[in-house]
């Protein structure tokens, strides 16, 4: 365990292909948000991005990106603004492995700003991400504006270390066939 970051879970967009709310939607008996927030150990910080979800068994700080749904860019410019910490890991909340991810991403950022997962076809998940926290508040500071942007056009300020993890770890949430795949192969 490493108390050294943060992890910004990302909780608060429209869920448009899914047709209901991510960090509501139940898998396999608990919430999207329930699985990841506890999948974290308790002495990491955790930062929700999005509504408030009531009291989830451990401490969060919950907020808002603005403006609302300003899109992944503003989300993460939202969390590390509440981080103390020297490193911060942005999480989809669709993302169940996401805390796994994380600690496999983490490492990479002796040498690099940003640690990017890419999958076994070479697709960047950069939905799901670790950065060392200065740099990225750098890199937010320099970007003409955080809403609607993309976290590629974040990404193009910063040093990115890629790093090929397992197609399984990066599983994501985003439509009902998605849940529906999840909930047979993730108990």
């Amino acid at each position: 365990m490493d108390p050294s970051w943060t992890a910004v879970i990302v909780a608060g967009g429209r869920s448009s292909r899914l047709g209901r709310d991510k960090a509501s939607t139940h898998l396999n008996g608990r919430t999207l948000l329930e699985r990841l927030v506890n999948s974290i150990p308790v002495d990491i910080p955790v930062v929700i991005v999005g509504d408030d979800p009531g009291p989830l068994g451990r401490s969060v700080v919950v907020t808002r990106e603005d403006p609302v749904f300003g899109g992944p860019v503003a989300a993460l410019a939202a969390g590390v603004a509440k981080a103390s910490t020297p490193i911060v890991a942005l999480l989809a909340v669709d993302m169940p492995h996401g805390y796994e991810v994380a600690t496999r991403l983490i490492p990479c950022l002796d040498e690099r700003q940003v640690a990017v997962p890419i999958d076994s076809q070479g697709q960047w998940q950069q939905l799901i991400s670790a950065y060392q926290a200065d740099a990225l508040r750098n890199a937010l500071g320099r970007l003409v504006s955080i809403d609607g942007a993309s976290v590629r056009s974040l990404l193009d300020h910063l040093d990115i270390a890629l790093v090929v993890i397992d197609d399984e770890l990066l599983i994501d949430i985003d439509t009902p066939d998605d849940l529906v795949s999840a909930e047979a192969n993730i108990p």
